[in-house]
């Protein structure tokens, strides 16, 4: 992930939320077909498969993670 993009995403994700977000956008850009699901069975977490599907859905459904919120201030800095 670009630096500037990661300067904008520190302010609105935490520490945590940030390195889960990389991790999501390595396997977005790895695997074509994209599913909850998919993204579950693939990402690299010692956890069960559903704990995994249920931290994506929950990282997913935040605030921060919305279009209006992050995407279109990370689209303008281009």
């Amino acid at each position: 992930m670009p630096e500037s993009y990661r300067k904008i995403l520190k302010t609105r994700f935490s520490t945590q939320e940030l390195a889960f977000l990389e991790i999501l956008v390595c396997q977005l850009q790895i695997y074509t077909k994209v599913t909850v699901e998919g993204l579950a069975a693939r990402l690299p977490l010692f956890i069960t498969f559903e704990s995994r599907r249920r931290r994506i859905q929950r990282f997913l459904a935040l605030d921060s993670t919305t279009i209006q919120n992050t995407w279109f201030i990370l689209w303008a800095v281009i």
